[in-house]
């Protein structure tokens, strides 16, 4: 069954994808303070929330602070991923979570995560991700997505590793910075052919985008974590 953390974050993202779709926000022209729609804050039952606000007057910076905490902010799109499949953001990482592990359940905790989210048609599963997707739709909604990315700020993996998510293989993990190996505290910038991604990761065309969203999580590992998004864009 889909039941983990992760997979919830999904859930919810997808069930804001369904109530609208709008042309992604800038962050940049916000005044400080709470973040405006058509972004939506998105918490997890039972789990300490991340705090997300925007700092920066005039630029727009969103500072994201977790405690032993989880949230996203999630921002609805319809999107062709093959002609608008650039996706552009950058992120400064205070440091590293140290009990971050790409590979085990318990460390499923990064200090930055940029999700894609895809419409997949739930035919294109194998028969036993298709039962236990529907099984997931039975217990939380019809609107569990079928395929996502997650790009993340990862801990001594290189950068560039393409692999599942610890608890499902429909969230597919891109390790874009190894907080590991570097100088903490450093803006960087990013730019990822979508389309291509997909294709790498799940070995087939990618379908629609619905959202995207930026999270933060350290609800496992119980460390603390600071990190600082600016302006994500989506273009051909």
């Amino acid at each position: 069954m889909i039941r983990h953390r992760a997979c919830l974050i999904l859930l919810v993202l997808y069930w804001a994808s369904a109530a609208r779709s709008e042309p992604l926000a800038p962050f940049s022209g916000m005044p400080p303070g709470e973040i405006a729609a058509p972004w939506q804050l998105q918490t997890i039952r039972g789990r300490t929330p991340a705090e997300f606000r925007i700092i920066n007057e005039n630029d727009g910076i969103v500072e994201a602070v977790a405690n032993a905490a989880v949230a996203s902010l999630f921002h609805p799109v319809q999107a062709d991923a093959t002609s608008m499949s650039i996706l552009t953001w950058r992120w400064r990482v205070l440091d590293a979570v140290d009990g971050s592990d790409l590979y085990s359940k318990s460390g499923d905790d990064y200090p930055a995560r940029v999700y894609v989210l895809f419409d997949y048609a739930i035919s294109g599963l194998p028969f036993r991700a298709r039962w236990q997707l529907r099984l997931a739709r039975l217990i939380y909604g019809p609107w569990v997505p079928g395929a996502a990315l997650c790009y993340v700020a990862a801990n001594g993996v290189k950068v560039g590793t393409i692999t599942p998510n610890a608890y499902t293989d429909r969230v597919q993990m891109i390790v874009v910075a190894d907080e590991g190996n570097r100088d903490n505290g450093e803006w960087q910038s990013f730019s990822r052919n979508i389309a291509e991604d997909f294709a790498a990761a799940f070995g087939e065309p990618a379908p629609p985008v619905l959202g995207i969203a930026i999270a933060i999580d350290t609800d496992d590992t119980g460390e603390s974590a600071v990190a600082w998004f600016g302006d994500i864009e989506l273009s051909n």
